[in-house]
């Protein structure tokens, strides 16, 4: 449940203008694109997140959620659920 809880807050956090960082995701996005541990950004840029690209840069999206505004508390939850155990299992 926390699995999926983390890819629909992570979709939010990318795309929502009301309570997310488009912004801030894109210039993520942009400052990691010519960095070869990073090359699974181009699936981010044309489509919604998946759990393997989580999986795969899980340190690179701690440091994401970590950095950056609130956004309403999202960012913060969201950074909570991204990094504890349960989360790790589930994916």
């Amino acid at each position: 449940m926390i699995a999926a809880k983390i890819v629909v807050q992570m979709n939010k956090l990318h795309f929502k203008d009301g309570n997310g960082d488009p912004r801030g995701f894109k210039k993520f996005r942009d400052d990691h694109t010519h960095v070869d541990s990073f090359p699974a950004i181009e699936v981010i840029v044309s489509m919604r997140c998946s759990i393997f690209v989580f999986i795969e840069h899980h340190a690179l999206f701690t440091k994401y959620l970590e950095q950056g505004p609130t956004c309403g508390g999202l960012r913060a939850s969201l950074l909570v659920d991204f990094v504890s155990v349960l989360g790790h299992i589930e994916m």
